[in-house]
């Protein structure tokens, strides 16, 4: 196919001579002077060449080595539109490239255009340019083949693939090509009608049913992720910990690395239990306090701490669960988000009014009874490790001013946990089957599965001691 690159001399209607680049072949570039631009009094407009002694980038490894151009292009999106013609046709162009009247030292050398203008395949010999056919005697500009532009379009396409999925063109070909089947999503069938699946900023509501595990398993795989899981077994709450971490092992992110943060004053009684690959544990040791709720309060200091410390250099999101529980069913990647809580299974239908919020305004945890969304449970939280870091960061210091003030929130770190998600809204809210006491509250129809469940226990035996 016979593309011809630009080569054009003629005049604009001010009399400014334009000179577009002149391909001689892959040896030679056509070298214009500058100073032959313009010989009319007064007209100093004109292209220098790359400034700075410069080479503009040409094709196959060849360069621009300072053919002239016209001082009035100034636009990146020139591309390749010089169609070449007689004067009428001229001024066409420079409309529909959208080209201004130059003045002077305005220089044409963005990269862009200069690619751009000689972005043609090689050629062997060159067209000349002819006189136009009006016999007007001015020169015209070679044709520029039509077909190019595709070949243009094409590679831009192939370059900003490129671009946009570098991330999978790193990944192993097994990685870069997975390939998934599963059922269509349906626009018109909504996955749940008995429950709200979306909160009205838009966060979703997780409940069995409204996600496929596999998609997101495959999403989060591809991005490597690591989650920390923190846990609070101080004093013998540490009786708890096998059982946790055991069934932790058979539905918590199951097939996803994990790092089991255990905080505990009892390291020495800190249970062995076989984690599969990918999978550690790490011994968090920390002090203790003589009142339960002081251990409560304290935790939101030492995962503030350590996620500055530490987290934020080992894993990606955290998690941070209660101690005294047990994993029953699947918990997986599903939940993960910049930031999370889980309704509390004792006031998922409630109105806010009947929430056990801290309603004293003496409190750094208080909120009006004409506020709130929902109440979120206190043992069940987490995001990515900087949200997390922001959200314990600001409880710790809301109870520091409670208790100068002389005051402490009705519960504790969940009254603060609380405050915080009402105006930090979560990006992600769990539904009770993340949180359920089964003893309590039975197992009603709207939970299709309950993942997260209290180990019974007596509280006054166990916080005590």
């Amino acid at each position: 196919m016979g593309h011809q690159t630009p080569c054009c001399l003629t005049r604009s209607p001010l009399g400014e001579s334009v000179f577009l680049p002149l391909k001689l072949d892959q040896e030679n570039w056509k070298q214009e002077k500058c100073e032959e631009v313009s010989k009319r009094p007064g007209n100093t407009s004109h292209y220098r060449g790359p400034p700075s002694g410069r080479e503009a980038p040409g094709v196959g490894g060849s360069v621009f080595r300072g053919a002239c151009l016209p001082a009035s292009i100034l636009r990146a999106d020139v591309e390749l539109r010089c169609y070449g013609g007689g004067w009428r046709e001229l001024e066409q162009v420079r409309r529909s490239c959208g080209w201004g009247v130059g003045s002077k030292n305005q220089l044409m050398h963005q990269e862009k255009v200069l690619i751009a203008l000689l972005d043609a395949p090689q050629k062997t010999k060159l067209d000349s340019c002819h006189p136009d056919t009006e016999g007007l005697g001015r020169p015209k500009c070679c044709s520029l083949h039509l077909g190019i532009l595709p070949l243009i379009v094409l590679a831009l396409v192939f370059f900003s693939y490129g671009f946009v999925s570098h991330r999978s063109q790193e990944l192993g070909d097994s990685e870069a090509e997975t390939r998934m089947v599963y059922a269509q999503p349906k626009v018109l069938t909504p996955s749940r009608n008995d429950v709200l699946v979306l909160t009205p900023w838009l966060a979703p509501i997780i409940w069995e049913g409204t996600f496929n595990i596999d998609i997101l398993n495959e999403q989060f795989r591809l991005q490597n992720t690591t989650v920390g899981l923190t846990v609070f077994a101080i004093k013998k709450y540490v009786v708890f910990l096998k059982l946790f971490l055991e069934t932790a092992e058979q539905h918590f992110m199951v097939g996803h690395k994990v790092t089991y943060y255990v905080f505990t004053d009892r390291p020495a009684d800190v249970p062995q239990v076989p984690l599969g690959a990918g999978r550690k544990l790490v011994v968090l040791t920390v002090r203790n306090y003589t009142r339960w709720q002081d251990v409560s309060m304290h935790r939101m200091e030492m995962i503030s701490r350590f996620s500055e410390q530490r987290f934020l250099h080992e894993v990606d999101y955290l998690v941070c669960a209660d101690v005294d529980m047990k994993f029953s069913d699947h918990v997986g990647v599903e939940i993960l988000s910049a930031l999370f809580g889980t309704l509390h299974p004792g006031f998922y239908s409630s109105s806010r009014e009947a929430f056990t919020y801290e309603r004293r305004p003496k409190s750094q945890a208080y909120i009006p009874r004409d506020e709130g969304d929902f109440y979120y449970m206190g043992a069940f939280f987490g995001g990515s490790v900087v949200e997390v870091h922001r959200l314990t960061k600001a409880c710790h210091q809301a109870m520091v001013k409670d208790k100068a003030n002389g005051i402490e929130a009705v519960w504790h770190d969940e009254s603060h946990l609380n405050k915080y998600l009402l105006y930090h809204k979560p990006t992600k809210v769990l539904s009770p089957e993340y949180m359920w006491d089964q003893k309590l509250l039975g197992w009603p129809s709207v939970m299709k599965k309950l993942r997260y469940v209290a180990v019974p226990k007596n509280h006054q035996a166990i916080r005590n001691r």
